[in-house]
């Protein structure tokens, strides 16, 4: 992946000079509480500051958190044995799933994209319901309130366009309520949350 390709000014690979910073950082913070989610935060960080990325669109948390003991494991022997070999594959490993399965669920986001905007299509839908179609991938979550907000309408026409994707199963209601309800895009949430 071109991620890895990238050079530091010392000649390291990006990634491997985020694998020994973050070794670094969580062996030498003095805070006992969110090291380890401020250490995750400055591989982020360092990935924006070298070019390796131009957007914060990656995380490596939950594919470590997944490995938590192995990763913990493996940060330990390096300060025992000073074996770097195998924090760094690991670490590499972690940023390559990640980056796969990053791109799988971009990939998936834009087919339900495609998808819905092909439904509205058949059914002449424009405007706010269209906006708040595409809206859904960055805030999967809506409300009247917040659709009448976010676009400048009424009450009347935040509920239409709400109620018309709910009706295409764009939308579902999650309050199980009759005031301040909320509606989610099940799909979108569904693949966010394997990342």
């Amino acid at each position: 992946m071109a991620i890895v390709a990238l050079q530091r000014p010392h000649g390291l690979p990006v990634v491997v000079s985020a694998a020994l910073a973050h070794y670094q950082f969580e062996t030498l913070h003095p805070f006992s509480d969110c090291n380890g989610r401020v250490g995750r935060l400055v591989i982020l960080l360092q990935l924006l500051r070298c070019g390796a990325l131009d957007q914060p669109a990656l995380t490596i948390s939950p594919w470590l958190l997944r490995r938590r003991e192995q990763y913990q494991d493996l940060l330990l022997n390096v300060s025992r044995s000073g074996d770097w070999d195998a924090w760094i594959r690991f670490f590499a490993r972690g940023i390559q799933e990640q980056c796969r399965s990053h791109v799988s669920v971009a990939q998936q986001l834009i087919t339900w994209i495609a998808t819905v905007r092909q439904r509205l299509h058949e059914r002449h839908w424009t405007g706010t319901i269209a906006l708040l179609a595409e809206a859904l991938i960055d805030w999967p979550i809506v409300s009247n309130a917040l659709v009448r907000e976010k676009f400048s309408v009424t009450e009347v026409t935040a509920q239409n366009a709400i109620d018309r994707l709910v009706k295409l199963e764009v939308l579902e209601e999650l309050t199980g309520g009759h005031y301040a309800r909320v509606y989610g895009a099940r799909e979108i949430m569904r693949l966010l949350e394997n990342l």
